[in-house]
């Protein structure tokens, strides 16, 4: 996955509303806002993520972000965990999605499930 890293530091800068998201059960997930002070930690697939707390629990229309592993067209491949698939199977409409990723994770056309949710754009570096 591409290290986001530099687009957070920037959004903050910008002074823009960042969150991130918390692993919170199988297949269910929130954002949390974050800050320049925000403590994270490593959750159970050893990614950082903000320490939960939830008052920081954001859920409005904006901007997402979206790791893949590999796409086609518009089609997320993520790690078949289903989070952010289930995340925005009630949410798509109102937020905008892009997934990020390397060009050499274009992949051939895969099987689709029911469960999987088109990106707005797919931007590759």
């Amino acid at each position: 996955e591409i290290d986001t890293n530099y687009l957070i530091c920037k959004a903050l800068q910008d002074e823009k509303i960042v969150c991130l998201p918390v692993v919170l059960s199988k297949g269910d997930m929130v954002f949390c806002q974050v800050n320049k002070t925000t403590t994270y930690r490593k959750n159970q697939f050893q990614i950082l993520e903000p320490v939960f707390e939830p008052k920081t629990i954001v859920d409005q229309p904006g901007l997402m972000i979206v790791p893949l592993v590999g796409f086609h067209d518009r089609v997320r491949l993520g790690y078949g965990k289903q989070y952010y698939n289930n995340y925005l199977f009630d949410r798509s409409n109102k937020l905008y999605t892009i997934g990020i990723g390397y060009s050499f994770q274009e992949c051939e056309e895969f099987p689709r499930t029911s469960k999987d949710i088109l990106l707005n754009e797919i931007r590759t570096y």
